[in-house]
């Protein structure tokens, strides 16, 4: 599979050069996706201080890897990890329950293999979004930098606060790769604001790389008769190109993401892409699809020690024929969804369970009635997040009634506290930065440790 980059273009003196066609060469793998403007923000709590900036330190003894399972869209809790099934036919939904690992619990009996596994999982039912706008680009950005604040009103907004990635790439990248994240939806590119940032590498899969077989492999960016010699003089020649506008910050963080790109694709981490030789059992453990392929590469970057990995699976917005099996359209219906997701979180857990941090989150929840063309709408209100893997001890935090309301003792998780409680949960906290100085106190997170 080639890996199609989306980069801007550039005026050279008497000619527009396209790096994109430049790159295509023999370095078109991986993309830069420059969304962030360079401003930072800050907050404790609910406040946000503009004039702040943080740090991510390490703390105790054992930090771990990060994947971060996203699904774009706003997955509906009720039919997935919060059923209601008391509630009236046109409230609880199509779907049956089952019981799960961890005594009590019961989920969506769609979810068969992901039930053996809860019992690693540390399941949030009350998940609440401050976005009164109640959409897609907004909810994200408010999940991941804490602030529901953005410029324009659509999928390219951008956000106005510097997302939390950005700390945890900035921690890494220092003798990493910073992150890497897959947007597993062919023809689907765009990530909504607050996912990633200047420093970020996207890596995606064009429309003419979909097979609806799902038996295409994820081959490794680089033949292996790749000259290295080659690839030098390419990167001598960028440098130079470079040279006709050195003043330009696009361009110079444009450089400093080939760099990180040529981390992965020059050194152990390009193996992790080259799925051509791994055995058919264990690519049909993860699922031979877009999003399964995106998992298990995620599982041998961390094999390589990749600290951190947000995989993106874009589809879930079901306005329209909640239980619908297509697998065809951009929102397909829960009867394909949930069986693929089902597949891709039990083998990130079988393989990965026991040594890194396993998140999984969406924007928001869905509506508690099913609406007149037999789907959700947006619902902020409530939703779910898991933090599941090495070292969580496993509970369910509160739960919600037939209104979508959310009932229990552990009060609200608001949707804010995601990326710092998945930090601590890695084994680092967020520090604001006073001009050197470290604050005396974390950034507030969500207390299930």
């Amino acid at each position: 599979m080639r890996i199609q980059p989306l980069i801007e273009e550039r005026i050279l003196p008497g000619k527009k050069v396209s790096r994109r066609s430049f790159l295509k060469t023999g370095f078109s793998t991986v993309t830069a996706l420059s969304m962030f403007p360079e401003k930072l923000f800050g907050r404790t709590g609910t406040n946000i201080n503009l004039n702040s900036r943080y740090r991510m330190i390490p703390v105790g003894n054992v930090q771990r890897p990060i994947v971060i399972v996203w699904l774009e869209g706003g997955m509906s809790h009720i039919d997935s990890f919060c059923p209601l099934p008391e509630a009236q036919e046109d409230i609880r939904g199509p779907y049956g329950t089952i019981q799960t690992t961890q005594p009590g619990v019961r989920i969506s009996s769609m979810l068969p293999l992901t039930a053996e596994h809860l019992n690693k999982m540390a399941l949030m039912r009350n998940i609440k979004v401050n976005d009164p706008t109640s959409n897609h680009p907004t909810s994200t950005t408010y999940m991941f930098t804490g602030s529901n604040r953005t410029i324009g009103r659509d999928v390219n907004e951008r956000a106005v606060h510097e997302s939390f990635v950005t700390r945890f790439s900035g921690h890494f990248g220092q003798n990493n790769i910073g992150y890497v994240a897959f947007s597993t939806q062919p023809g689907f590119k765009t990530f909504y604001p607050g996912m990633a940032h200047a420093d970020s590498l996207l890596i995606v899969q064009d429309q003419s790389e979909h097979d609806n077989s799902g038996n295409h492999p994820y081959p490794s960016p680089f033949q292996e008769n790749t000259n290295p010699e080659i690839i030098s003089r390419r990167n001598q020649l960028l440098r130079q190109i470079n040279n006709f506008n050195v003043n330009s910050e696009q361009v110079n963080r444009w450089d400093r993401n080939v760099e990180n790109a040529n981390k992965i694709l020059n050194g152990n981490f390009s193996r992790a892409f080259d799925l051509t030789r791994v055995p058919d059992r264990v690519r049909d453990m993860y699922g031979k699809t877009s999003f399964g392929n995106s998992a298990l590469i995620a599982k041998r970057l961390v094999d390589e020690e990749a600290p951190f990995i947000i995989i993106n699976n874009p589809g879930w917005d079901q306005h329209f024929k909640l239980k619908d099996e297509s697998q065809y359209s951009l929102n397909s219906g829960l009867d394909y969804k949930l069986p693929e997701f089902d597949k891709v979180i039990s083998a990130l857990f079988t393989n990965l369970g026991d040594r890194a941090i396993i998140a999984i989150g969406t924007e928001f929840g869905r509506t508690p009635r099913i609406n007149k063309d037999q789907g959700r709408d947006h619902w902020t209100k409530s939703g779910f997040l898991i933090i599941g893997g090495a070292g969580i001890t496993p509970r369910v935090f509160g739960g919600i009634n037939n209104s979508g309301e959310i009932t229990g003792n552990d009060g609200i998780f608001l949707g804010e506290f995601m990326m710092p409680t998945i930090a601590k949960a890695a084994g680092y906290e967020f520090y604001e930065d006073r001009g050197g100085a470290l604050s005396a106190e974390p950034i507030e997170y969500y207390p299930i440790f």
